[in-house]
């Protein structure tokens, strides 16, 4: 068996590229700005487009149509929506 000798700082370095690569939303924050319906769902937590039209329409998530079909959704509006939800502010 061989044994394999590398720096805390590479390694720290390697493991945060391992984690962007494979989880875009790691620590909370989506690494995109404006994120697809579908993303948003699932951020939100919820199943429903209607749900997330009636949020759209509200003024309670930003959104951007891009052609009659194609919105993209703000992901900080979004998170800032949970947060002023949320029922323990911090």
């Amino acid at each position: 068996m061989s044994l394999i000798c590398i720096q805390d700082l590479f390694l720290v370095k390697l493991t945060e590229q391992v984690i962007d690569q494979t989880c875009p939303t790691y620590k909370g924050k989506p690494k995109d700005l404006w994120v697809s319906p579908e993303e948003a769902m699932r951020l939100l937590r919820i199943n429903s487009v209607t749900t997330l039209l009636k949020y759209k329409d509200t003024g309670k998530v930003r959104a951007a149509r891009l052609s009659l079909k194609h919105i993209l959704y703000d992901s900080e509006s979004i998170l800032k929506f949970l947060d002023d939800q949320s029922l323990n502010r911090f």
